[in-house]
């Protein structure tokens, strides 16, 4: 029980407490207040300028950049400290000689805290140039800085970029190799290091100590012999052709690295591969996937197996195979003519493990296409079968062909048997085909557009070959490509009277010897339609027998042209 005196004292502390909460609510109402006054914020603005600038005269030392500093408001004060709170901006306006600091500040081969550093600075100098006009001039004039003159997106990864050169130059045991990275640009090391993070066998390449001293940990030699011979798996030939296609990118981005590897893989052509290993890898994939459908059904002769364009070069040829007790029986393959003109018909000594090649199809036409069984002695049929072929449009880059004279059909036997080669170039690429001398084209050549201009033509062993100047790739009919090597060889070209061809640009004369003729292959440009002309003459009298007109879509010989031709045997080689 409290006396009197104890409760006096409770309730006079409890009195206190209230009056001491009632005070601190009245006084942050009173705070309220004052900040909310006009004449109580600029006192507020103008103390806190002065502390401010004081605080950017502690981190600067040069004069005028003060003198700048002293005509600020107090917003841009504020934002301008929060910038200089970079310590390597500051120490960059600090610097005696700044026009020497900014060309060392941006030289190459710097280390990861230098680059970081460089980053922060011109971004610091970007910022400070939004605040004012005079503090852009100021660092246009001191440092002899143009923010035009620097990519902020590039500095921004140069320090990601020198881990990068770093790790690439690890990797490698070559110290001539290690040196070469060690000078590359930033650029080049970027590009560099991505092709390595998306081709790890590319690393395989790096870790070669090239060298006979030491082991080899991814021995080339003798690898491309083997990938253009298809020896190797789906799967070896795909690593082989990507690391030959970095390896050449990589020669491509720095000509120390085309010569390092020049010399170091000399037994190992990546050039090559990388040129023309796609149609390679593409052929096997075909391979596989033709293969996978044919197994997957019994196909006879009465229900065959057949697959238009098989190796996606030849929109106008189809591979037909069956299984038959008659594989080593001769066949007679027979493509009906349309609009009155004749079949076209061809014998194979039997049929391939692959199948039978059908060339010689109509564009955009449902063909029919007839298949016999020959006796051994080809005297007689074992078995027949029509099948239907349906093609698509061609490629409308084509020109159109149009026959302007034709004397086989009022004297058989005039002309040279075949059909007529014309190796056709586009802006974009080459479109080589083949036309009969109705005017129809009978096949086309879909080539890669890595081969630039190409000429097609057949050897002396009945192969089709596809020759860019560089190198020649042979290929079958419906276009698979072969491992054999040829050497490229000078086309000779007969020479004629210059009266004959007179104001035209001659690109092929070709001797015909079963009837002692010539073909005349010539072109050229005019504003309205661009043409190339194919001409049979008789050789001793130059009476013209046949011409055929070749009009192309676009004018002028950069557009498009015919740079070769000559009279061509179309049916496949003999297996």
């Amino acid at each position: 029980m409290l006396n009197k005196k104890e409760k006096s004292i409770l309730i006079l502390s409890f009195a206190v407490i209230v009056l001491g909460g009632i005070t601190c609510v009245n006084k942050n109402k009173l705070a309220d207040n004052v900040s909310s006054s006009h004449i109580l914020n600029t006192i507020y603005k103008k103390n806190n300028h002065k502390k401010i600038k004081n605080e950017i005269y502690r981190k600067i030392s040069d004069k005028d950049f003060r003198k700048i500093i002293n005509d600020l408001s107090f917003e841009k004060l504020e934002v301008t400290n929060d910038i200089l709170k970079e310590t390597a901006l500051v120490s960059a306006l600090n610097s005696n000689d700044k026009k020497d600091f900014l060309k060392n500040l941006t030289s190459e081969n710097q280390s990861y805290d230098k680059a970081q550093s460089t980053y922060k600075i011109l971004n610091g100098f970007n910022a400070l140039e939004t605040i004012s006009p005079e503090f852009s001039s100021y660092i246009k004039n001191e440092f002899g800085y143009n923010k035009e003159n620097f990519n902020m997106n590039i500095i921004k990864e140069i320090p990601n970029s020198i881990i990068q050169k770093d790790k690439l130059v690890k990797l490698t045991l070559n110290e001539n190799l290690k040196n070469i990275i060690k000078n590359l640009s930033y650029d080049n090391i970027n590009k560099f290091s991505s092709l390595v993070e998306k081709n790890p066998s590319l690393v395989k390449i790096l870790e070669k100590p090239f060298n006979s001293e030491e082991k080899d940990r991814f021995n080339l030699k003798s690898l491309d012999e083997k990938y253009f011979a298809q020896e190797l798996d789906f799967e070896n030939m795909q690593d082989i052709y990507a690391v030959s296609r970095d390896i050449a990118a990589l020669g491509n981005l720095d000509s120390s690295l085309k010569d390092f590897f020049r010399i170091n893989l000399s037994d190992f052509d990546y050039n090559k591969i990388a040129n023309y290993g796609g149609l390679y890898l593409s052929d096997r994939k075909n391979e596989i996937e033709i293969n996978k459908e044919y197994t997957s059904y019994n196909y006879t002769f009465e229900n065959p197996y057949i697959k238009l364009n098989p190796y996606n070069r030849t929109p106008l040829g189809a591979l037909v195979n069956f299984n038959t007790e008659y594989k080593d029986n001769p066949i007679k393959v027979t493509i009906k003519g349309i609009d009155g003109n004749p079949d076209f018909s061809y014998v194979l000594n039997k049929v391939s493990e692959q199948g039978i090649p059908v060339v010689g199809l109509y564009p955009n036409t449902n063909n029919k296409v007839n298949i016999k069984i020959l006796s051994k002695n080809k005297n007689s049929v074992i078995k027949e079968k029509i099948l239907s072929i349906k093609t698509e449009i061609l490629d409308e880059r084509l020109p159109i062909v149009v026959i302007e004279k034709d004397y086989e059909d009022l004297f058989p036997g005039t002309l040279e048997p075949g059909m007529n080669t014309a190796s056709f170039i586009t802006e974009e690429k080459s479109l080589p085909f083949i036309f009969d001398n109705y005017g129809k084209i009978r096949y086309v050549f879909n080539c890669d557009e890595n081969m630039g201009r190409v000429i097609l033509k057949k050897d002396k062993n009945d192969s089709w070959i596809l020759d860019n100047g560089k190198t020649v790739i042979k290929t079958d009919s419906l276009g698979k490509v072969s491992g054999d090597k040829i050497e490229v060889k000078e086309y000779k070209e007969l020479k004629v009277d210059d009266d004959l061809t007179k104001g035209y640009t001659v690109n092929h004369i070709q001797y015909l010897p079963k009837k002692n003729n010539l073909l005349i292959v010539y072109g050229f440009s005019s504003t309205t339609y661009s043409s190339a002309v194919f001409s049979e003459v008789d050789r001793e009298t130059r009476e013209e027998y046949f011409k055929a007109r070749i009009y192309f879509k676009k004018s002028g010989i950069e557009e498009n042209n015919i740079i070769f031709g000559e009279r061509t045997k179309i049916s496949p080689k003999n297996i």
